[in-house]
Formats: structure tokens, sequence, C-alpha cells
């Protein structure tokens, strides 16, 4: 920050530039934070409320992080919607998760109507206002609203399923890790079913599953602690953490992914099929699999 933004307090100058940093591209996050506490401070009319102040500063905040992906448009500047949705979340997403997001984009986006508001959808996590972007393209501003309510709607259906998709991942290689060690002692499990009552259910679960009702054909496949996913045409692997029975009959599966992030989902088979059911805020979701082979 330059010596202008001093007069604030460093709480105030830190916030700003998270909020900035959330929206653009970090090559001009600084610039953008730097423009936004200038002109606070040159306003005429500075609250000296500090809850008043933050609220102030953040309407300027916005404004100015429209007005810089308005001038993007301008320029020809392209806005990329995975990275620019990624970054309006609670937390960064990870680069499995950009990857699924962006391919969930592609396939909502199919059409000009649909890429048109994905493109307000990604403006309104800007700052800008609904009803602006509505007069601006001549529609009204009820029009425009359900058309983006309605993107938000599937696109987030979409994106808690792709990460149900993940997790099926290591729920699979839970199962698979517990059927390897079952093998290796099966007169122990007949003779004591409480060393380990679901073995050998789990151990079905080795080979090649597919995500039922998903068009990009997403297979997943067991190989003992390895599992493979993959999802149009991306392979990922996972690999477990923890994994428990639950008196249900289903199980609780801790997946760790490649950066050490660790989720939970609940895992419920039943001969070629098994359902994972996860439990994570607004990335809820649940993925049904059957098997191939």
């Amino acid at each position: 920050m330059t010596q202008a933004a001093a007069p604030f307090d460093p709480s105030l100058r830190q916030s700003v530039a998270a909020m900035v940093r959330r929206r653009v591209p970090a090559s001009d996050a600084d610039d953008v934070a730097q423009t936004v506490l200038c002109d606070a401070l040159a306003a005429e009319r500075v609250p000296h409320d500090p809850v008043e102040l933050r609220r102030f500063v953040s309407v300027i905040a916005r404004h100015k992080i429209a007005d810089f992906h308005r001038r993007a448009r301008v320029r020809g500047g392209a806005i990329d919607p995975a990275e620019a949705l990624a970054r309006a979340a609670a937390s960064p997403a990870p680069i499995e998760a950009r990857a699924l997001l962006r391919r969930v984009i592609d396939s909502l986006a199919r059409s000009d109507r649909d890429r048109q508001t994905l493109e307000w959808l990604v403006r309104e996590h800007d700052g800008e206002q609904l009803s602006s972007i509505a007069e601006e393209v001549g529609l009204p501003a009820p029009s425009v609203r359900q058309r983006v309510s309605r993107l938000r709607r599937a696109l987030r259906a979409q994106w808690a399923h792709a990460l149900a998709i993940l997790f099926a991942v290591g729920a699979c290689a839970a199962i698979g890790d517990r059927a390897r060690h079952a093998s290796r002692d099966a007169d122990a499990i007949t003779a004591d079913p409480a060393v380990d009552p679901g073995a050998r259910v789990l151990a079905l679960a080795q080979g090649l599953w597919r995500v039922d009702g998903d068009a990009r054909a997403v297979d997943v496949r067991v190989r003992g602690r390895r599992v493979d996913v993959s999802i149009a045409g991306v392979v990922k692997t996972r690999t477990i953490a923890h994994a428990s029975a639950l008196a249900d009959g289903s199980y609780a599966v801790d997946l760790r992914d490649e950066g050490g992030a660790v989720q939970r989902a609940t895992v419920v088979v039943a001969g070629d099929r098994m359902t994972v059911t996860t439990q994570d805020g607004r990335l809820s979701g649940t993925a049904r699999l059957y098997r191939v082979r």
C-alpha cells in the first residue's frame, strides 16, 4: 500500500486487500485495493464510526472491482468464469476442484445465451447489480434475475455432484484397503465377526465403477488402496486417511487430497451399487455408482 492509505486502521486495509484478491487477478489486486483506499480518503464525508467506515469502504471496493472487470471486457480481456467463481467461494478451491468446476461450467454454458447468463453471474459476484446489467443489455430486470438464479441453482447442483464424485474415489480406496487386509486372515474373520464384520462385503468394491446419471461417463477404478477416477478425460488419484464402520451399516470415510486436506463422506455399499454422501455446507451432495465389472 502507498503512504496515502496509512490513516486507515491496518485491519481495514487488510480486509480491503483480501476482498479485492478474491475477485481480481493477483497481478492487479494491489493496484485496485490502493485505488479503493485512496478514493475513500479523498471522499468529502468519511464516516467516523468504525462499523460505518467499513461499510463505506466496502461499497467503494465493490464499485472499483466492477469497474475493473468492465474495463477488462472493453479491452477484450477474457474473464475466466472458473477462476472468478472459485475466488468467490468461502475458501480457496484445490486444483482438482477448480478443474472440476471448469468442466461443470463447460457443461452448463453450451449456447451463446448460457454463456451470456454465466457472464452476468460472474459480474454479480464481482459486485455489479443485476438491475444495472439488465439496463445495459436492454432486458427487463426480472428476466435477468430469473436467468441468473436458474443458472446458479444448476451450477450448485452440478458442483456438489462433482465434489461427491471426488469423495467416491476416497470411499472406494477405503473399501479396497479394508478388503485387502481382511483377505490376509479370512479364518479369523469367520471365527470372530467382530474383528471386521463388513470385510467380506467391502471386498465387492474392487473393480470398475461408474457414476450413475452422469452423461460424461465418470469412471472409478479400485485397485487396492489406489483408486483412479476419470472425469471428462482428467484422471485423479486419492488415498484414505481413515475409514470406520457405522452402526447403520454405512461407513465414515476421511479422504485426503494431494494437498493434504481431509474431507469426510458417508458410504453405503449394496451389491453392485454404492452411494456416497457428503455433508460439507453448501457443497453437500450425493453420488450413486454402479459396478461396470
